[in-house]
C-alpha cells in the first residue's frame, strides 16, 4: 500500500496545491483556491507556535506582474523555475 500525499484546502500548509513554481528554498507561487491570482509565498516560521506557514508576501493577475514581483522579492531564483514562470497564460 502506498501512502497518500498529504494535500491541504489551506494556503499556509505544505501540502496545498496548485504549486504553479519553486522558486527557491523557502520561496514558491501558487495559485490561490479561487484561481483568480498567483501568490508569491515565504515559509517562515512562527516564533510563538514553532512552526512554519507559507506567507503570502505579493499577489499578481498577469504574469509579467507576477515575474516583476519575483524579480523584487525573491533572493535567486533558479532557471527553471524562470521559465516555469514565463511558460504561465498572460493572465490568469
Amino acid at each position: 500500500m502506498t501512502a497518500r500525499p498529504n494535500f491541504s484546502h489551506r494556503e499556509s500548509d505544505d501540502g496545498y496545491q496548485p504549486v504553479v513554481a519553486v522558486l527557491a528554498e523557502r520561496w514558491r507561487v501558487i495559485e490561490c483556491r479561487d484561481g483568480i491570482q498567483w501568490i508569491v509565498q515565504y515559509l517562515a516560521s512562527s516564533k510563538t507556535a514553532r512552526r512554519t506557514e507559507w506567507k503570502g508576501v505579493r499577489y499578481a493577475r498577469t504574469r509579467a506582474g507576477l515575474i516583476a514581483s519575483c524579480d523584487r522579492s525573491v533572493p535567486e531564483i533558479g532557471p527553471s523555475a524562470l521559465a516555469s514562470l514565463q511558460a504561465l497564460p498572460e493572465r490568469i
